[in-house]
């Protein structure tokens, strides 16, 4: 018995016509050229912020990937891309429409005065179903799922990008706020010493021990400290705003930091080649994930130069009587296959794949780019981490000097071989170092997130 035409093009699912896609490859280095090795005994993490041990940073961080309005959205357009991968799935099935119609007409008599068409007023009456399955002969449907599932894929990457991209952001503002606070602290105890100084300086020009230009500087000094508390305490306001931005809340919501230090953490390495970069960046991924789209999109646009084949049907009851409407005599179908094929399309088809093509083209050259700039923002986190770690100990160390030199000037003071006033300059270079420490660990800090978040966030957890 001969096969129909319809069940051969039905079991005829091998043949895929347009190009394979194949996963890009990118030249990468065998180190990282400003890797630096520490020594840590580091507890096992799951995120790169639990480096840095503080609660209420973990508890911010956990409250804004559930808040965030960025976050938010981005997971709805995972759900948008989700709905058009299924809905390229639903089309691999038969589509079926079921209809119906009853009608009563009139024959106009003056037009047509012919017996055999039948009495002035008629009925007619239908119900069926039509159905419609494409027969994916040359593979333009698996490449358009293909392609809305690299898509899907593509929308959670850049997901855990933005997640990325908001722990980043919340560990950095945090650092400032805590910055901040001990700065405000800092500056109201030199502020209160400078005044101090300054009483001390009017007494002694009262005396006529000291000239006014040496009082004049000291109330200018004190000045200066007083509008830099408030400088700060715009800064610190504005950055608390910055919080609850990211938060997803209001800046009239009250968000309670109590003040504590800047947070110290340590690197622990994530990725040990940097070839390895490349599968934990989501960035990296999302433009792979694209570049496979668009490849998918190509072998698309290269099927729409065969033929497509259906299979149509249709059964149904039509009748021009009520009571005959489901006898079986009234009872009709058809079943059989068509064809598609565009032969005169005056370079539209033609025009179609070659604007696809230079968008795949694109699509690689953007993951290219990325690849570089990837490597770019690593090696510049490298430096910058270590640069100012070095800087933070050496700035540590001249902190312990000042603070030796500031008790052997009270020790002085106490003995009656110094002034009270030069022991109190002594305490505000001390403050003013404390200062820069303060400015140094936040800088570190920052920093160590920035080198976290060019290696895609990845943290050993062994």
């Amino acid at each position: 018995m001969k096969t129909p035409l319809y069940l051969s093009l039905l079991f005829c699912s091998s043949c895929m016509v347009g190009p394979k896609y194949s996963a890009p490859t990118s030249d990468s280095p065998k180190n990282f050229m400003h890797e630096e090795k520490e020594v840590t005994t580091p507890k096992k993490v799951a995120h790169f912020w639990e480096t840095f041990e503080d609660p209420k940073l973990s508890s911010l961080i956990e409250k804004a990937m559930s808040s965030n309005f960025d976050l938010q959205i981005a997971l709805e357009k995972i759900q948008e891309t989700r709905a058009f991968y299924n809905l390229q799935i639903a089309n691999f099935f038969p589509e079926i429409d079921a209809s119906a119609l009853a009608t009563r007409s009139r024959i106009s008599q003056n037009m047509f005065d012919a017996p055999f068409l039948g009495p002035a007023y008629q009925n007619f009456y239908q119900l069926g179903f039509d159905a419609s399955w494409e027969i994916d002969v040359f593979g333009k449907l698996r490449r358009e799922k293909r392609s809305a599932f690299a898509l899907m894929k593509a929308q959670i990457d850049e997901m855990l990008d933005v997640k990325l991209i908001l722990a980043s952001e919340i560990c950095k503002v945090y650092f400032e706020i805590r910055e901040l606070q001990n700065l405000l602290s800092l500056s109201k105890e030199r502020a209160s010493t400078q005044k101090e100084i300054v009483t001390l300086s009017q007494d002694l020009f009262l005396s006529g021990l000291q000239s006014d230009i040496e009082l004049n500087v000291a109330k200018e000094k004190e000045k200066t400290l007083l509008q830099r508390i408030y400088d700060l305490e715009i800064t610190y306001q504005k950055s608390l705003f910055r919080l609850t931005t990211l938060l997803g809340e209001l800046p009239e919501e009250k968000l309670c930091i109590d003040e504590g230090q800047v947070p110290v953490g340590y690197f622990q390495m994530g990725v040990e080649m940097p070839s390895e970069l490349l599968r934990k960046r989501p960035d990296i991924r999302k433009a792979e994930d694209l570049f496979e789209s668009k490849v998918e999109d190509v072998g698309s646009a290269v099927a729409d130069f065969f033929p497509r084949f259906n299979l149509l049907g249709s059964f149904g009851y039509s009748s021009n009587k009520a009571e005959k409407w489901f006898q079986s005599g009234s009872r009709g179908f058809s079943i059989g296959p068509s064809m598609n094929w565009p032969i005169l399309t005056f370079g539209r088809l033609r025009s179609n794949l070659q604007g696809k093509k230079s968008v795949q083209r694109q699509a690689l050259l953007d993951y290219e780019k990325s690849v570089i700039e990837a490597f770019a923002d690593v090696e510049g986190a490298f430096v910058a981490y270590f640069t100012s770690k070095k800087a933070l100990d050496e700035k540590k160390e001249e902190l312990a000097f000042v603070k030796r030199e500031k008790e052997l000037y009270l020790d002085k003071f106490i003995s009656g071989l110094e002034r009270k006033q030069v022991y109190l300059s002594a305490l505000q270079k001390q403050a003013f170092v404390q200062e820069e420490v303060i400015s140094f660990q936040r800088s570190t800090s920052q920093n160590l997130v920035a080198l976290y978040k060019a290696l895609g966030g990845s943290v050993c957890t062994d």
